[in-house]
């Protein structure tokens, strides 16, 4: 398996991570499946991320930085379905 593919909801908030995840799934399609069993009322995204492989960003001072953006992703908006 070379990726996986995490479920996530998406939280209006002026907050970093405004996210979580609530699945991972080794087939796209199952986790489609899944997001359109979900309330509607919520935003979703679904990120497809590499397994063994590291893809934060260390900056020139040092500091470990998000690589989430990143990631190749689909979003999925309240009453919009897979």
């Amino acid at each position: 398996m070379k990726i996986v593919w995490l479920v996530c909801v998406v939280e209006p908030i002026n907050q970093f991570p405004n996210f979580y995840v609530v699945g991972v799934y080794s087939v796209r399609e199952k986790a489609e499946e899944q997001i359109s069993l979900l309330p509607k009322e919520k935003h979703y995204q679904l990120f497809e991320v590499p397994v063994d492989e590291f893809f934060g960003h260390i900056d020139k001072f040092g500091r470990l930085l998000d690589g989430m953006g990143k990631l190749q992703h689909v979003h999925f908006l309240p009453d919009e379905g897979p």
